[in-house]
């Protein structure tokens, strides 16, 4: 479940039962459809939205269908109350899991770096700064680091919370069908 938002419009970084909480903290697990009726509130937020649900489509057809990500940013805020304006774009992190023949992996990671690597090129066609990085043993050091980066606002340093979600998620499809409602009544 994603916490309303705090009295300052962030995420809590845990929930109401405290720090101590494991399974109600950030990041907060959530589905596809649920994400998408909590923040698509406003025009802006629906258009950031339809460009993410793309980014998301774009590494599915190339065959990445195993991962999660996480959100963060002045997306996962309320940001036309704390910045009076609306977010920029959707700050996401991909953790995909690779494909077991290693040289097919790395085949398509070159192939399409761009869509994987270039977060410029995310930025300009899918409204998304995202990031990606490999599911492995050794990641612990990148996983503090996203965290690190997607848990705290940038100006205020305050500590916030960040959603979570699958990259194969059967609502996906409800909440494409949700947005093309909403996009409709702007």
């Amino acid at each position: 479940m994603i916490p309303a938002f705090s009295n300052v419009g962030i995420l809590p970084p845990y929930g109401m039962y405290g720090a101590a909480d494991i399974e109600g903290r950030s990041p907060y697990p959530t589905e596809l459809l649920v994400f998408v009726k909590r923040f698509a509130t406003t025009e802006a937020r629906t258009q950031l939205l339809q460009g993410f649900l793309e980014y998301r489509r774009r590494l599915r057809d190339i065959g990445l269908t195993e991962g999660i990500q996480w959100v963060g940013g002045s997306f996962v805020e309320d940001c036309e109350l704390i910045r009076s304006r609306a977010p920029d774009d959707i700050d996401v992190v991909t953790f995909l899991r690779p494909l077991d023949d290693e040289q097919a992996w790395d085949a398509l990671v070159a192939e399409n770096d761009q869509l994987l690597m270039d977060a410029a090129h995310t930025k300009e066609h899918f409204r998304c700064d995202a990031y990606t990085s490999e599911l492995n043993d050794e990641m612990l050091e990148e996983v503090a680091y996203y965290l690190t980066m997607f848990s705290h606002q940038r100006d205020t340093e305050v500590w916030k919370g960040i959603v979570q979600l699958e990259l194969d998620d059967y609502t996906e499809g409800q909440a494409i069908a949700l947005l093309a409602e909403r996009a409709a009544q702007w």
